[in-house]
């Protein structure tokens, strides 16, 4: 899907938005942890909270593109104020899996523990792993990355706030088939206003943007993103507390 239906998406989900009730929102990333586009964030989902969602990628930039497109669904959980552990499984359409038996398939876990708490002068600080075990052998992990990035953010008197997120993911901790990020990697979200946040990054491969719409606070997520800035992705999450 191409980038020009981006901003016709954009608009009408928009226009949804501002018809309901509003509310603040932070939600997750295409990938399942929280995050912007693809990269991460040194933030976290709240503690006793759980997501469900799914993120879409184009076919061009999945695990096995540009032929099969996949999707992400996860369940991301909050642990402790420091700790969120998400599950995944990516499906990829079309693929036919082992035995010949349903679409190809990718399971993995993520899990992010905060270091710092984000103060007046210094950013939240958080490590991460993606993809941090698995049953079988390193060439079944598809998405390893292990990484640590600050976060912080700062009021402004035109938007109601803007976020600042920095890291640097590495491959030399776990071995693995392939790696979702390598190097540093970066994003900046403004939020205009209590349902819209605009996002834009770089995750170590391409550069991003996308809208957040959050119509119903922290209940419902809706994401719309460019990749590489051509082509269309995006995700839905659901989010309550345990």
């Amino acid at each position: 899907m191409k980038v020009n239906w981006f901003f016709s998406i954009c608009s009408i989900t928009i226009i949804v938005a501002v018809a309901l009730p509003q509310t603040s929102s932070a939600a997750t990333s295409l990938t399942g942890s929280t995050g912007l586009v693809n990269i991460p964030t040194a933030y976290i989902i709240s503690d006793g909270k759980i997501a469900f969602g799914v993120g879409y990628t184009d076919r061009n930039y999945s695990l096995l593109g540009p032929k099969y497109a996949q999707a992400a669904y996860y369940a991301t959980a909050g642990y402790l104020p420091f700790l969120e552990v998400s599950l995944r499984v990516t499906v990829f359409p079309g693929r036919i899996g082992p035995g010949k038996y349903g679409s190809a398939k990718d399971r993995m876990a993520s899990i992010k523990l905060k270091l710092l708490n984000e103060s007046r002068y210094l950013p939240t600080v958080l490590i991460g792993s993606h993809d941090i075990l698995t049953t079988y052998s390193y060439n079944d992990m598809h998405f390893g990355s292990e990484y640590v990035v600050l976060s912080k953010t700062y009021h402004l008197p035109f938007v109601d706030s803007l976020g600042v997120h920095l890291g640097y993911a590495t491959k030399q901790i776990k071995k693995a088939a392939n790696y979702s990020m390598v190097g540093t990697f970066a994003g900046v979200e403004i939020k205009l206003c209590r349902f819209l946040v605009a996002m834009g990054e770089y995750d170590t491969k391409k550069y991003n943007a996308g809208l957040r719409v959050t119509p119903f606070g922290d209940k419902i997520s809706i994401d719309i993103d460019a990749l590489d800035m051509r082509r269309v992705s995006g995700g839905v999450s659901f989010s309550f507390g345990l």
